[in-house]
Parts: structure tokens; sequence; C-alpha cells
């Protein structure tokens, strides 16, 4: 702890400044302006967005950004995103002109400091909630009371070296973050792409090959009320091929209990086709047991949103006991490869079928009968089925490892974060 010294987050600043909005661009004085829409979710700065706007040089003088200014969000956020997001502005290239709009504040970190460091101070303390004392809402608009927010006292390295240190291990990781969100973003383009043709066109069970397209062979294909779909396919009610249940017939509202059963809802589905089942709620184990008896959960049911997020879809958890919320069914498939089965459920045409359900209503939900009306466009061939599911499943299977991997570096930053930049853990001298 010796290393760690009681100080103003506003000391790490030689300058703050107001950012500047400007004017529509006139080819005159145009320049980059970024917003807080430019802030990524994870507090990085997308340098290669931004708004073009005419900003007179006069103006521009004090507000042209520089590499390692911090960006600070002062008005903005949401009832779920305070406001107070920071981002260090790293440009592409030294001889961009860009500025900031009058949302933001132009921080400039003093030399004595390291920039990067002073960024991760910033990112750790608004994770930690520590914008909120001064955050105030006018007119639907939330507000950071800067200059007070920057009056915070906090306990850490002032030493440079030290920062650097810090810096280095902070910025190796998020490196590692942003190489598997790369391959994530590849794996679901090519996901999506494979949905696409696989759903529309299918696999010819002898050559193991796309079939041609509609265009390019219109005879292998016949008019559904899907559109056109290879012969040997048909448009089946959700009905046809699965049982469809409502768990909770009676919608009422459970009682939680600290030492139940998970109970889960869209909120414990994990990006990928996990499901968290450590939730805070818990409910009785006769809810439970009621819904165990009306659903005959097995290792193939799926759980489908009914209400908000419409469509989404996950295998009921095995490792576990658990209820479900109302807002969700249970799919039992029957008669169908069950892999081609869940991801047909998140096809192209069921996604146009539901958005046209509740195009108009406030709060998105569709019935239970709705539900086993919606359309699956399916080959009657198990094989053409199997070989669909495979390559989707072969490519999903690639993305959620990703994903995993994913949760697991963020989950190892945040840690980081909370042991470095507080002297939990010593950086060596």
């Amino acid at each position: 702890m010796n290393n760690l010294h009681r100080v103003k987050l506003g000391s790490f600043f030689t300058q703050s400044i107001a950012g500047e909005w400007g004017s529509e661009p006139a080819g005159i004085d145009d320049v980059i302006v970024y917003r807080a829409a430019d802030f990524s979710k994870d507090c990085k700065l997308n340098v290669t967005e931004g708004a073009l706007r005419s900003v007179p040089k006069s103006k521009l003088r004090n507000r042209k950004l520089n590499r390692n200014d911090i960006l600070v969000e002062k008005s903005g956020g949401s009832p779920t995103q305070p406001v107070g997001r920071a981002v260090i502005y790293k440009p592409e290239s030294d001889e961009q002109v860009a500025t900031c709009s009058n949302f933001l504040q132009r921080l400039v970190v003093d030399e004595e400091y390291s920039p990067e460091f002073v960024y991760y101070l910033m990112l750790g303390l608004y994770q930690a909630n520590a914008t909120l004392p001064y955050q105030q809402q006018t007119t639907g608009i939330y507000n950071l009371k800067l200059e007070e927010y920057l009056q915070t006292e906090v306990d850490t390295y002032v030493d440079r070296n030290l920062q650097e240190k810090v810096a280095d291990i902070l910025s190796t990781i998020d490196n590692q973050i942003d190489s598997t969100q790369a391959l994530i973003d590849k794996y679901t383009a090519i996901k999506q792409g494979m949905m696409a043709d696989l759903f529309s066109r299918g696999i010819d069970p002898e050559t193991k090959a796309l079939r041609p397209t509609f265009e390019e062979a219109p005879e292998l294909y016949h008019k559904t009320p899907l559109g056109m779909l290879p012969k040997e396919w048909d448009a089946y009610d959700i009905e046809d091929i699965s049982d469809v249940i409502d768990p909770n017939p009676s919608h009422r509202n459970p009682i939680y209990r600290a030492d139940g059963f998970a109970f889960i809802s869209t909120v414990e589905f994990i990006e990928g086709d996990s499901v968290k089942t450590n939730t805070s709620r818990r409910v009785a184990e006769s809810i439970v047991l009621e819904q165990e008896r009306r659903c005959a959960f097995n290792e193939n049911s799926i759980v489908f949103s009914r209400k908000g997020t419409i469509g989404e879809t996950r295998f009921v958890p095995t490792s576990c006991r658990f209820a479900l919320l109302d807002s969700l069914c249970v799919l039992n498939p029957k008669n169908v490869d069950v892999t081609y089965f869940y991801h047909s459920l998140r096809s192209p045409s069921l996604k146009t079928q539901i958005n046209q359900m509740v195009m108009g209503q406030a709060l998105p939900q569709v019935s239970i009968g709705r539900v086993r009306e919606l359309l699956i466009p399916m080959p009657n061939d198990a094989t053409e089925q199997r070989l669909i599911g495979q390559r989707i499943g072969g490519i999903a299977e690639l993305l959620n490892s990703e994903l995993l991997h994913l949760r697991k570096l963020q989950a190892q930053k945040a840690g980081l974060m909370q042991d470095l930049l507080t002297g939990k853990v010593h950086v060596p001298v």
C-alpha cells in the first residue's frame, strides 16, 4: 500500500474543455465530431464513426483532440446506463482533425501520468457507479456534475512507471477481448449468411451441396405459404412438429424465496445458447413440480420467448431444477431433427412472421395459440434435416465457444481492474 496515494481525480488533468457541436457541414472547416453514440458499450471510442460537422477554426483551437485525450460523457445516459462514461482517444492517424460534441468534455492528461492508466481508472470508477452521486436529471436528460465528480478522492498510483505497468496488463487483456470479439463478429456473419441459404435452398442429400437458387433453377422449387421452397420441403405449423406448452396457465405471481429453485426469464438468457441459473430470483418447489408435470422437460426441450424480445430460444438447463416465467413457453420437438428445429426457430422467415404478428403493439407479445401457428420451413427428408442441423450447429458451436471465452476475459479484466487500480494486488516496482 506504500505506493498508493490519495488524490483528487481532477489532479490527473491539465485542461478540461467543453466540446462543440458546430453546424451542418459546408465543405469549409468540416471536422469529425464524436458523440456519446460513438462510445461502445464497453467504453471504447469507435474512431471510424463520428459526425461530419462544420466547426470554425476559432472554436476548434482549444477543442481539437490529441492522441490520448480522455472524453467524458457529461449529458446523456439513461435509467439503465448512468451518465459519465469515459473513453480514450486513439485515432488511426495523428493527421485526423476531430473534436467532441457539447455533450462531452475533453480532458487533457498531465504528462506526469499515463493516459491509459487514467482511462482505466475512470472506467473502473464508472463501473463501480462512482458517477451516480453526481448525476442529475433535467427535462429527460441525465447530466453529470463533472467539476464536482473530478473532486472525487481516490487511492491509487501516481508514479508513472507503476501506472504504465498496470495499463500494460489491462491493455493486454483488452487486446485479447478485441481479438475475440472480432472472431465473434466473423462467425456471426457466417452463421447469418449460412442460415439465409440453408433455410431457403437446403442441401441436396445426394451431393451434400446447396441447391441452386430459385432464380438459377426454378423447376426445383414450389410455392408455399412461406414463398418458394424446394419441392422436397413444406411449411409446417410449429404444433405439427412440436408440443407447445404453457408452463404457467394460471399466470399466478410467484412468491420468491431465498432458498428456492431458479426462476428463469429472458433476463437469464446469456448471449449464445446458454442460460444463467444462478439467478437471485428463487421460487418454491411446488411451482417447479407443477411445471415439470405439465411440461415433461427433457434434454431436447426448448424454451421460447413469447413476450418482449419474441423468438429468443434456449435449450432448457440440465444442470438444475427450475421454473419458467410466463413470458416463456416450452417446445418439445417430435418427428423432427432437434438441432434443425432449434435453429429453424431463429430462421429469417420465422422472424418475419413474428414481426408481422406484433406490428403496432406497444408491448410485443404473442399468445400460445399464435406460437402454434408459426410456420417452419422444413425438408421432409430426415437426412436433409440432419445435414442442415450439423452445418449450422458446427458454426454455432464455434460462436458459442468464443462467446464463453469472451465472458471469461471480461470477468478477468473486471477482477484485474479492481485489484490493480486500487492496490489490492501490488504492482512490482
